[in-house]
């Protein structure tokens, strides 16, 4: 990605402006986020904290293109999502961004194993089995220690990888783990006394 701001910096990996998403019909149309800016800075940890029902999972899918803005503008890794067709977003997702989902959405009829080899298999990889070596047997809940190797886990990934990472928690040691917290409110940013201000500029 290339910085052409002249600024020397590169370009944050998230920039949403004035985004506002309403979803359902007629009188049952809830507005969900509400005139939202959000920068996030290339290889940025953030922790995205919130009462439920504050706009958390709406704000992660719309940052993943699986939900469409009503009005604002959202780039991520410097494409603007907006004119993307579903196909053209389907392969950029493939191509930038990883979810991991708080229900599994696996494909029943597969093992773990298969799951994780299904998208390489479809952006043609060779070896897709074998990249996708990881545990063959999926676990419904993890116990207190194991989540937190697989959390100590997602960290070093990320801290090595450079990645950028967006975490959704209501956990609040958790929250404080990366480098800002961004705190929703009826779908709002709201400040969190003594951590860096979300600022509308990388």
């Amino acid at each position: 990605m290339q910085d052409t701001s002249g600024s020397g910096r590169a370009p944050p990996a998230v920039a949403l402006s004035g985004v506002n998403l309403s979803l359902g019909r007629g009188a049952a149309r809830v507005h969900i986020l509400k005139d939202l800016d959000l920068h996030i800075a290339r290889g940025e940890a953030i922790g995205l904290v919130g009462p439920s029902g504050s706009g958390k999972s709406t704000l992660l899918m719309v940052m993943a293109g699986l939900e469409r803005a009503d009005t604002g503008s959202v780039i991520i890794a410097g494409e603007t999502l907006g004119p993307l067709s579903e196909d053209a977003l389907a392969r950029f997702r493939g191509r930038n961004i990883g979810i991991v989902f708080q229900s599994f959405h696996l494909i029943p009829t597969m093992t773990a194993l298969e799951n994780v080899a299904v998208p390489l298999e479809l952006a043609g990889v060779d070896d897709a089995r074998e990249r996708a070596g990881i545990a063959d047997e999926p676990t419904g809940n993890l116990d207190e220690t194991t989540g937190g190797q697989i959390i100590d886990l997602l960290f070093a990934g990320h801290a090595r990888r450079g990645t950028t990472l967006v975490l959704v928690t209501h956990d609040p040691a958790l929250a404080a783990r990366c480098d800002r917290i961004v705190r929703l409110r009826s779908g709002r940013i709201e400040a969190v006394p003594g951590r860096p201000s979300v600022s509308a500029s990388p």
